[in-house]
Formats: structure tokens, sequence, C-alpha cells
């Protein structure tokens, strides 16, 4: 449900014209970057917790 909702104010800025799709994407981008390392580092977190 979240993603959902994340992908339609992406697709509801560039409708509006409010942001370019090079803004867009970049963001994107950028969220992926810093989340994908946050979840790695977290699973490993409780994994080392469990021990």
């Amino acid at each position: 449900m979240a993603a959902v909702s994340v992908a339609e104010v992406g697709f509801t800025h560039l409708y509006l014209g409010v942001h370019w799709f090079s803004e867009v994407l970049g963001g994107r981008l950028l969220r992926a970057a810093l989340v994908t390392p946050s979840i790695a580092a977290y699973q490993r977190w409780i994994t080392d917790a469990r021990r």
C-alpha cells in the first residue's frame, strides 16, 4: 500500500508539471541508495541480536 502511494505522488508531480522526470527519477534513486543499505544493516543487526 505504501509503495502505491509513493508511486502516485511521483506520477502526480509529473502530471501537474511540478517536477521534471529527471528530478523524480533522481529522488527515487537517492531513496533507494539510502534505504537499501539501511534495510541490510537492520537485518544484520537483528540476526546478530538473536545469537
